[in-house]
């Protein structure tokens, strides 16, 4: 993934060894964060007699889900970025 707002590596920047460990760390918090939204996800039993509602509930979960992937996906590609800029 590259993505046009990635830093380049610069002396007078930031110590893109840095930058790598810190998107690194934010990686693995989104995927802490991940696992748990993922545990905590809609029951059926919680909407009995309300199927729509509990449709609606799974979908809006599932987008949830995918939108922290997204950002797990940035970070990942932008600590990966940066740790090859650091060589």
């Amino acid at each position: 993934m590259s993505h046009p707002t990635f830093p380049t590596k610069s002396l007078a920047g930031s110590s893109m060894s840095d930058m790598a460990e810190d998107h690194a760390k934010v990686y693995h918090a989104l995927q802490e964060a991940l696992e748990k939204m993922a545990s905590a996800s809609p029951h059926g039993r919680d909407y009995i007699g309300r199927e729509d509602v509990y449709q609606a509930a799974r979908q809006e979960h599932h987008e949830q889900l995918a939108s922290l992937r997204k950002m797990m996906d940035f970070h990942l590609a932008k600590s990966i970025h940066c740790f090859n800029q650091a060589k």
